[in-house]
């Protein structure tokens, strides 16, 4: 063998061991990466056109991924094909013979197993049935957060998710630019008003094995945020880490696992809006924290529990006024203050600002106008994500309760004898029978009824459900209502 063959020889040798040494020294990926969540940590998607029920959005870097909805997939403005978008960001299926009639470009994206992003930036794209998305689902949406919203809590809306991992039920997602660990938010919300057995239900919820929580009430998103708190703390203090205590390492059981936030407050409470608003000091809040928590989670799922507002009233003064204050005298008193004032400041005010401006009650009359506050939340929330309960029904039907709000959350059926288990516990936070101070006053009674009856009216108007009437009028008036 020739010198030159043994130097070329030589040389290939060496540019292989080259190669196989830069092979072997690659950086591995970072261990916070899990195997599932290694693919979307990468996605980016930058779709042409995507439009909503008929509303276009353009491009932006603010996205979350669909996921279990119908996608129709458009080229030079005619619908071509409908496709079923799969649950792990990829499309699993489409109609038969759909690709034949698209371009050969279009034709590639539509490979299945492709990856979201290509097809995305193949052609224009009509998202349907959006309303259908689930709270765990990340939808491809731009977010435009109005200044004047901002004003509310800019903390928040400064630095919220805007993408969620498409393998977790839960809103759950990893936080790269930071500490690169897993961040969690609530998947539904357990509304309603003090004194309307959130706690018993609550506690009640708490007993299937796929949902946790760290404490029920942190009033966070009303009182604790404000004004300026990041949400990054609530997350890990009242979400996070309850999952992760509860699944451990279990991947599969973390993915499962969803939590909720339990703060009664959440659905009346939006006193600050005065400080934040002052402009608006008439009209009544231009937002409120329904937008808020809508902007971050508009998939979230909300439970709300009423009680026959007279009877909840009495209920919250004798619970929240020391023994020897209370007296049933003294509530009528402090009724009849209220009521006077409530209907002076519709004089020259809003019905919107008079039921969120009341700070120094002395009874918390406003609470009970569920009609104004319920119409509110869904203005941003669709129907089918609010399931409505009512506390005199609770105790007697929890049975039959408690799987519908299950179904409701779309976690898995208990059986029979769990569901009667669960429901033989004891209730939660009844108020203790040393602060009972004996009935309401006929009087009062007469007085609190006639002042709540519109208000009740039009909130089993608002349900189209006639229970939600009590007994304040008869079915008639219910029918008139619009």
């Amino acid at each position: 063998m020739s010198q030159n063959h043994i130097r070329s020889a030589l040389s290939t040798i060496v540019v292989i061991f080259t190669f196989l040494m830069a092979l072997f020294t690659l950086p591995k990926e970072k261990s916070f990466l899990k195997e599932e969540e290694k693919e979307y940590a990468h996605f980016q998607p930058q779709p042409k056109n995507i439009s909503f029920d008929g509303s276009h959005y353009s491009n932006s870097p603010s996205h979350r991924v669909l996921s279990h909805t119908r996608v129709i997939v458009e080229e030079n403005n005619t619908k071509m094909s409908t496709l079923q978008v799969g649950a792990i960001d990829k499309f699993r299926s489409f109609s038969s013979n759909s690709s034949e009639h698209l371009s050969p470009s279009l034709q590639r994206s539509l490979q299945l197993e492709t990856h979201p992003s290509q097809l995305m930036n193949s052609s224009s794209i009509r998202l349907s049935n959006y309303s259908a998305i689930s709270a765990s689902e990340n939808v491809n949406i731009p977010v435009t957060v109005p200044n004047d919203l901002k004003r509310l809590r800019p903390m928040i809306l400064d630095d919220f998710p805007s993408k969620f991992l498409p393998s977790y039920k839960n809103p759950c997602y990893i936080k790269y630019t930071t500490d690169k660990k897993l961040h969690c938010l609530p998947y539904f919300f357990l509304l309603g008003t003090p004194k309307s057995g959130t706690t018993d239900i609550w506690s009640k919820i708490l007993a299937h094995p796929e949902i946790v929580a760290a404490i029920k009430e942190p009033h966070w998103w009303t009182r604790t945020s404000y004004p300026s708190a990041p949400l990054e703390v609530y997350e890990k203090r009242y979400m996070t880490n309850a999952i992760v205590k509860r699944t451990g390492t279990d991947i599969q059981k973390k993915q499962l696992t969803i939590t909720g936030d339990g703060s009664a407050s959440t659905f009346w409470d939006n006193m600050r809006w005065k400080e934040i608003y002052p402009e608006y000091d008439q009209k009544g809040p231009p937002y409120i924290m329904a937008d808020v928590i809508h902007t971050v989670l508009p998939n979230a799922k909300l439970l709300v529990s009423f009680r026959d507002p007279t009877y909840r009233l009495y209920s919250d003064y004798i619970f929240f006024k020391p023994v020897g204050v209370t007296s049933p005298e003294n509530f009528h008193d402090r009724v009849v203050t209220e009521i006077n004032k409530f209907s002076t400041c519709l004089t020259n005010r809003s019905l919107e600002a008079c039921a969120y401006c009341c700070k120094d009650q002395k009874v918390r009359l406003n609470i009970g106008l569920y009609s104004v506050y319920l119409r509110d939340w869904l203005k941003r929330y669709p129907r089918h994500q609010l399931m409505a309960l009512k506390l005199e029904e609770w105790h007697a039907r929890c049975t039959q309760l408690l799987p519908e709000i299950f179904q409701f959350l779309e976690v898995s059926s208990l059986s029979p004898i769990k569901i009667a288990d669960i429901c033989k516990k004891p209730s939660q936070n009844i108020t203790s029978k040393k602060k009972w101070i004996g009935p309401m006053l006929n009087s009062t009674r007469e007085i609190l009824r006639d002042f709540y009856r519109p208000f009740v009216v039009r909130l089993a108007s608002i349900l189209n459900d006639d229970r939600f009437l009590w007994d304040y009028n008869d079915r008639q008036e219910l029918q008139t209502e619009g």
